[in-house]
């Protein structure tokens, strides 16, 4: 499916991915980050960074200031449920109106959710929603251990819902992955969609594997040296995704020792999510191929330095494959770029970039405003945040700027078209990036035009960007 693609890159090898050391923000004493958020919060576009402090039951605010320098002292602290574990940056309203700039956290031991509403008047502050009626949690128990949290639409409704780790300490039977909707921008739902796993899930991540419209959704095990791979089934028209009682699990063995963390991306190039997870246990990641009949083939593993805390996987130079993303236990994060070959020889040897103490937070995000993801890192034992700038080389740096295309409606309401002239006989991959640099949508065009949808985007300026063997192009688009 890449082959025009893989045959130039192969000749001329793929851009150089490379990181540079940029701002360190010192947390308060004993904040000790557990996860990370990203998001224009105070409306002067420059990417702030969101703090979920475990260690002081708090959010903690801290805005960009002018080249890319961030403060010692948070435009705001809010208060969570006791020692939080997850933190998003989305819209607390329709997508198609509100940009994902309010914050929710959720706490593992209490399991509730806590809703900030982006005062939206440039200061970057927030006002933490105040249910009453108690009854702002996730899921039925309150006595979960290191709860995940991830942000999608998942039925289809313009709003965003919530996708958790629900690992009780006690009552096991109950553990698994659920999902709740957000219903209006102060409630969530308390019904919850799951599958039952009877382990306690140690990650989960969010892919559509069979390319059914539908998100799946897989977990680790860490006591069973496993991982279970749910294919949804629909609840119905417009409901979202069944993991209960319509789904199609597999349960298999991760090869490797204490899975803690697993992420998805498309690393063969043929547009199916594959599967990477990480084993604390035996200092490796394990890679599963997903073989287009819902399964998922023979793993390659990839030995580490020390254990890895968390994986993930982002094409960081632009040639359309996903760099492998790893901190460590011994104070590194490592980068595993993408060679563009086959098997083991898919991924070199890494790079190595060392972090504060203790990395245990990894998130990918546009900080710098250059539509490039780098990347931010959380480390408990100094409580910092750091962040590395991505300064890899681009394809358009070694490819000609690509002719006969036109991108349109623009600005977009519903969808864009993107066509080509006769000449042009290249397939097209096509990759459109919000204000913040992440992928929101990926095409592979092969007919003479092609309508990419963007009806379900906030509005907002984005960009496409279209790859052809012969050239690239690079175009900015409003939707409204």
């Amino acid at each position: 499916m890449l082959a025009s693609v893989d045959a130039a890159v192969a000749q001329i090898g793929p851009p150089a991915v490379r990181l540079q050391a940029g701002a360190v923000i010192p947390l308060p004493a004993g904040a000790s980050p557990s996860a990370l958020a990203v998001g224009q919060f105070n409306q002067d576009f420059r990417p702030d960074i969101a703090v979920c402090q475990r260690g002081l039951n708090s959010v903690g605010v801290y805005l960009q200031g002018a080249g890319g320098s961030f403060p010692s002292t948070p435009a705001g602290t809010y208060a969570t449920g006791t020692a939080p574990s997850g933190l998003v940056a989305v819209p607390l309203g329709p997508m198609s109106s509100r940009l994902p700039i309010d914050l929710v956290a959720v706490s593992a031991p209490s399991n509730a959710y806590t809703l900030l509403t982006n005062n939206n008047d440039g200061t970057g502050t927030f006002t933490p929603v105040v249910n009453s009626n108690n009854a702002n949690f996730f899921g039925p128990q309150q006595d979960l251990v290191t709860a995940q949290l991830l942000a999608r639409d998942l039925d289809g409704d313009g709003y965003i819902d919530f996708a958790y780790t629900h690992d009780p300490q006690v009552f096991v039977v109950a553990a698994g992955p659920r999902w709740q909707r957000l219903v209006s921008a102060t409630r969530v739902a308390t019904t919850t969609n799951f599958h039952q796993t009877n382990y306690r899930p140690s990650s989960l991540a969010l892919d559509d594997f069979n390319r059914d419209g539908l998100m799946d959704v897989v977990t680790t095990n860490p006591t069973g040296n496993e991982f279970t791979a749910v294919v949804a089934g629909s609840i119905g028209a417009g409901l979202g995704p069944d993991w209960r009682t319509s789904a199609t699990p597999q349960r298999l063995p991760s090869a490797g020792q204490r899975p803690v963390f697993v992420a998805t991306g498309d690393v063969t190039g043929d547009l199916l999510p594959d599967i990477a997870i990480a084993h604390e246990g035996s200092s490796e990641i394990t890679f599963f191929l997903n073989s287009r009949t819902a399964g998922f083939g023979t793993p390659a593993a990839y030995p580490l330095s020390a254990a890895p805390r968390q994986v993930l996987l982002q094409d960081l130079n632009d040639d359309q494959r996903p760099e492998m993303l790893v901190i460590t236990a011994d104070n590194q994060l490592q980068v595993f770029q993408h060679t563009g070959g086959l098997g083991l020889a898919r991924y070199g040897a890494p790079t190595v970039y060392p972090t504060g103490t203790d990395p245990v937070a990894l998130h990918l995000a546009d900080v710098d405003g250059d539509l490039k993801a780098d990347v931010v890192v959380g480390c408990a034992g100094d409580n910092t945040v750091r962040v590395f700038l991505n300064r890899s080389g681009v394809l358009s740096a070694r490819a000609p700027q690509l002719a006969g295309v036109d991108v349109y409606p623009n600005p977009a309401r519903e969808q864009v078209t993107v066509r080509r002239t006769v000449a042009l006989q290249s397939t097209i991959f096509a990759t459109l990036f919000d204000a913040l640099g992440r992928q929101v949508r990926q095409a592979e065009i092969a007919a003479p035009e092609a309508v990419i949808s963007v009806a379900d985007l906030p509005r907002g300026v984005y960009v496409m960007r279209l790859n052809t063997s012969t050239g690239v192009m690079t175009q900015r688009v409003v939707v409204e």
